[in-house]
């Protein structure tokens, strides 16, 4: 068969789809890896953002604790200064 002017042979014309083919193979299994890549690491940023979220949220829950501690001790130490004086007045 000739094809402007060269001759070109019916195995050729074979070979060239099937090199075609299987860079089509390799192009659908290439962007498969691709998209899958893509979803773990879709998946790590959100697991990232979450523990991040919840980390502020300890950081929140510690403040709090630490806040409702000093609460505690202020009021002990006001205890304390009420009955060294009671003892005081004795």
């Amino acid at each position: 068969m000739k094809i402007n002017g060269h001759d070109i042979s019916l195995g050729n014309i074979l070979t060239v789809l099937g090199m075609l083919a299987a860079l089509g193979g390799v192009w659908g299994t290439l962007s498969a890896d691709n998209a899958d890549t893509k979803r773990r690491v879709t998946t790590v940023e959100k697991r990232h953002d979450d523990d991040r979220k919840e980390t502020r949220e300890d950081q929140k829950e510690i403040k709090q604790d630490v806040r409702e501690t000093k609460e505690q001790v202020q009021q002990i130490r006001i205890l304390l200064e009420r009955m060294g004086r009671e003892r005081s007045a004795k």
